[in-house]
């Protein structure tokens, strides 16, 4: 049946005529069915439908036209639904609905648009509908457009609800725990990186770096943390200020920056250890002052570049690069093909992934390198404390960014469960952060060794305020002497890596 022909006269109220292999809907389809109020043509193969094709359907109550063909819908294809309660236009290929397209539906009550990816979505297609009860999009990014709708379907993107930015109480109180780790143990990094005279001044720079870097991470989270209690119980009535606002592209801007500083540092790092291993008699950048500087300084040049760039390439968009999910970092998982999916793909797929296969090539080399050494020399045992350490680094750098890259890959090939982009978010990407204060300072020997020396002395102090017998300053002189001898045991072991 290749079309819908010809009603001339019905008394029913109620037309089914579901899978009938329907293509087309003319004006003069329904031209006397105007006592109609249920009409359903859903599972058909109707790829047009005229402009006038409803105008005498002034009674009808329920439209069902989901599952079909159809790619466009003409203005004034509702003009005389007025009474209208229940409209479905799911899992069809539309990709255009004119503004005005729903603007007679005063009555309407329920609305279905399931499926469909509506390219030019926005605020004033939705105007009109002050009856709307409930509403099904394909996202819960679309839910927006609908204001005080509370009643919008999905009900969250993963993380995000209609009335929270962090919909889960587990998220609120993790937010919260990871981003004090973070700022926390990277603001001691800084503190005691700066306070403390270092054998390897360049690498305590480039350390520096690494943990302001990080605790950009940590401020990141705190500004969702207090966004989350500020719009709670009350986020859908300011969604869409606030993703478009420019609070929320610098909160990305910071969190974007934080992230891509890090990974260009931990490239940088390993990059360095891999030569020195390797080229132990060569030169490195961290042996000059003025190649680590520059180095340092393209780092970050590259990584406020990356950052702010979408910013502009984005302006004249609908939507901005930041603000297309509540917490504002454009990973593009939940939403796959919206505003600026292509640089995000680049980022994720061309810098993370790549520094990633690089980070896991030099450390695994590293540590095949050092095993061989190992199995030819006795070497001390501290030289394989880092091995420890070495696997470390990898795992934790792998469990951060593998999962994203493999399910950034996947979303271009088909669905992923909403579930996976929450934990992402709030879970997987700050792990990095919290965990390189501990790697690559909290663990390094000259830390550990200072730790114990300072116990040390304190202890050492105490018994000779209790006994101050020449015997005892004897003792203290000795065990003073022996922790500067353990100090400079690490030290030795410390500037070969």
């Amino acid at each position: 049946m290749k079309s819908f022909s010809l009603f001339l006269f019905s008394i029913h109220i109620s037309r089914y005529l579901d899978n009938n292999s329907i293509t087309i809907i003319t004006e003069y389809t329904f031209m006397n069915l105007n006592n109609v109020h249920v009409l359903s043509l859903s599972h058909n193969d109707i790829e047009t439908i005229a402009e006038e094709a409803f105008h005498n359907l002034s009674e009808l109550r329920e439209l069902n036209i989901c599952h079909n063909k159809i790619v466009r819908l003409n203005p004034a294809i509702f003009i005389n639904q007025d009474r209208l309660k229940r409209l479905c236009l799911g899992n069809n290929p539309v990709v255009f609905i004119p503004n005005d397209c729903f603007k007679n539906l005063v009555d309407l009550e329920y609305l279905n648009l399931e499926d469909v990816r509506i390219e030019n979505i926005n605020t004033a297609m939705f105007q009109s509908l002050h009856n709307l009860e409930s509403v099904d999009f394909i996202s819960h990014y679309y839910c927006q457009y609908v204001p005080n709708q509370h009643n919008c379907r999905p009900n969250g993107d993963g993380i995000s609800s209609s009335t929270n930015i962090l919909s889960k109480p587990m998220f609120r109180y993790w937010n919260w725990i990871i981003s004090s780790v973070i700022c926390i143990g990277n603001f001691l990094v800084i503190f005691s990186r700066l306070l403390c005279k270092d054998d390897n001044p360049m690498l305590s720079l480039v350390i520096r770096n690494l943990a302001v870097s990080d605790f950009l991470m940590g401020v990141y989270l705190v500004i969702i943390g207090i966004k989350d209690v500020k719009y709670r119980n009350r986020y859908n009535e300011v969604v869409q200020e606030w993703k478009a606002s420019w609070e929320c592209t610098i909160t990305g801007i910071v969190g974007m920056l934080s992230s891509e500083v890090t990974v260009c540092i931990l490239v940088f790092i390993s990059v360095d250890r891999f030569l020195m291993i390797t080229s132990p008699l060569g030169k490195r950048s961290l042996q000059n002052k003025k190649h680590t500087m520059t180095i340092l300084c393209i780092i970050w040049f590259l990584g406020i570049l990356i950052a702010v760039a979408p910013v502009f390439r984005y302006a004249n968009d609908d939507d901005r690069f930041y603000g297309v999910t509540g917490l504002c970092f454009p990973l593009h998982i939940g939403n796959t093909y919206f505003t600026g999916w292509q640089y995000s793909a680049v980022i994720i797929f061309g810098i993370n992934a790549t520094s990633l296969i690089i980070i896991a090539v030099v450390y695994v080399t590293m540590f095949v390198s050092i095993w061989k050494t190992r199995n030819a020399t006795p070497l001390p045992r501290k030289e394989y404390d880092f091995v420890v350490r070495f696997f470390f680094i990898v795992f934790i750098y792998t469990i951060c960014w593998l999962p994203i890259i493999i399910l950034k890959a996947t979303v271009f090939f088909s669905e992923i469960s909403d579930e996976f982009y929450g934990w992402l978010i709030v879970f997987v990407l700050p792990i990095n952060s919290a965990s390189n204060p501990v790697l690559y300072t909290f663990t390094s020997p000259r830390f550990t060794a200072r730790i114990r020396k300072s116990f040390a002395v304190e202890n050492i102090v105490a018994k000779n305020n209790e006994y101050t017998s020449p015997a005892v300053s004897t003792e203290v002189k000795d065990d003073l002497d022996y922790g500067k001898n353990d100090a400079n045991q690490v030290k030795i072991v410390v500037n070969k890596f």
